[in-house]
């Protein structure tokens, strides 16, 4: 099986990558609605922060690492996450499986149905169970660590002329679901501050440590 970690000549993976300016700018001008564009693997190419504090941290991934289908099924607390995780799964599974007969000679595409089917027993068994779907509109119920409970309208719009790129849009579906994204803002702006301050905190460690190694070769 090739390895998911290396790009696949021949792929529309090789397509899809790319990101317009537009497209980045629009996703960060959502700042009460989580936004996020994935390629026809499923792969995160771009997103805005409060996409990154309901979902995952995918910019802090491996860039090769960053398959939303992938993660729902295999990474930590997922399941916790998501009320209802196996029809989220299962639907998602039939998303990949209509984008894998619209491109059945895509090798990328092959190499991830072979990871997941083998990663995961409930892939396995949905895939063995064609129900291809697509992509348009739903709802989704959240069970976030920090958040709470919150209910989640979403949009999924494909991009002009780049079809096999789609942009989800979330919006609170209630009041309370509308505060807990102000909170999780809030959260994700206060971890990024503290981020920055101890990477500073290191790098000022370490100009110090390399001050003072010079200091005491020269002395």
């Amino acid at each position: 099986m090739p390895d998911r970690r290396s790009r696949i000549p021949g792929s529309t993976e090789e397509n899809t990558a790319i990101v317009r300016p537009g497209i980045r700018r629009m996703i960060d001008g959502f700042e009460n609605q989580p936004s996020f564009l994935l390629g026809s693997r499923m792969e995160v190419l771009a997103g805005n922060e409060l996409a990154w504090a309901l979902l995952e941290d995918f910019p802090a991934r491996d860039a090769d690492d960053r398959n939303l289908l992938r993660w729902i099924l295999t990474g930590p607390g997922v399941r916790d996450l998501y009320v209802d995780w196996e029809t989220v799964a299962s639907e998602m599974v039939g998303v990949l499986q209509l984008e894998a007969s619209a491109h059945p000679k895509d090798p990328s595409i092959a190499a991830l149905v072979g990871e997941l089917a083998t990663a995961s027993q409930e892939f396995a068994a949905w895939w063995a169970r064609p129900n291809p779907q697509g992509r348009t509109s739903g709802t989704k119920r959240f069970a976030h660590p920090v958040a709470g409970r919150l209910t989640i309208n979403w949009e999924a719009f494909t991009v002009p002329d780049v079809a096999t790129q789609t942009l989800f849009v979330y919006s609170a579906a209630d009041a309370a679901s509308s505060e807990a994204l102000r909170l999780l803002g809030a959260w994700r702006a206060t971890e990024k501050s503290r981020g920055v301050a101890r990477d500073n905190a290191e790098e000022s460690t370490r100009s110090r440590s390399v001050s003072d190694t010079s200091t005491d070769r020269t002395a």
